[in-house]
């Protein structure tokens, strides 16, 4: 694992917890999507990566992580373009 992928999955998981997982009115029935709350974290850390990104370039390659990033535990889905992470 690169340096880039580990920064990227500690942004992401860091997120987790402040992000809901709801789409749409699904809040209504309190049905929480583990896809969305994934997609948010993502954001947010795609974010923070854009703060840094005009002094250090290595945001840059974290950001590019952050886009191919899926954790099985979250979404049940492998990533596709690195299965072994």
């Amino acid at each position: 694992m690169t340096k880039e992928f580990l920064k990227a999955e500690e942004l992401i998981k860091k997120f987790i917890p402040y992000v809901d997982g709801y789409v749409g009115s699904s809040f209504m029935t309190d049905t929480h999507y583990p896809s969305r709350k994934l997609e948010n974290a993502k954001l947010l850390a795609k974010i923070v990566c854009d703060e840094f990104n005009s002094k250090d370039d290595f945001y840059e390659r974290v950001k590019i992580e952050i886009e191919i990033y899926s954790d099985i535990s979250i979404t049940g889905l492998q990533n596709p373009i690195f299965p072994n992470y």
